[in-house]
């Protein structure tokens, strides 16, 4: 597993965003698309927001906590059909367990957690690509950086994404 830390991450219009990982001490990165409430809960866990209620990467965090165990960490580990697809780990009665998750939730609990995030060094040889080669881009240009998102902006995305989206959207 290569460690990476969440280099940026870009909210492109009600439904979609990016998130761009970096391998720690390294220039490899790796841009993953996810959707604008997925970007807004990692927004959230990266300034340590609090809301009203639990979010669903705390209740998993504090279940785990409740069952004696702990999370070890997170990794991003393959590529099935176009879609990425992630794994945490946690240790469990002397045990460790792997659990499947989305990568966006596997960010954003690595994150609220305080755990190693990470990607497949084969996967991340395969479609990764170098910082010097995104800097070029016009688009890599536009990033918001972790450290500057713009909180109310990011939540303005959200709620109008919630305000336009239809059950119908989400149909194969």
């Amino acid at each position: 597993m290569v460690q990476v830390l969440v280099r940026a991450l870009r909210v492109g219009g009600s439904s979609t965003a990016s998130i761009v990982l970096q391998e720690a001490g390294g220039s490899r990165i790796l841009q993953l698309y996810i959707g604008a409430p997925e970007a807004a809960l990692i927004g959230y866990a990266i300034h340590a927001m609090k809301t009203p209620r639990p979010m669903t990467h705390d209740v998993m965090i504090a279940i785990a906590e409740l069952q004696g165990g702990e999370i070890l960490d997170v990794e991003i580990t393959g590529l099935v059909e176009n879609t990425f697809v992630a794994e945490l780990r946690l240790k469990l009665n002397g045990r460790t367990e792997i659990v499947s998750i989305r990568p966006s939730d596997a960010i954003a609990v690595a994150i609220r957690a305080e755990v190693p995030l990470g990607i497949c060094e084969a996967l991340l040889e395969e479609v990764g690509t170098y910082l010097e080669d995104e800097i070029e881009d016009e688009e890599a240009l536009s990033l918001l950086k972790a450290e500057e998102i713009d909180e109310g902006a990011l939540i303005s995305e959200l709620r109008e994404f919630l305000d336009t989206v239809n059950p119908e959207d989400f149909n194969p």
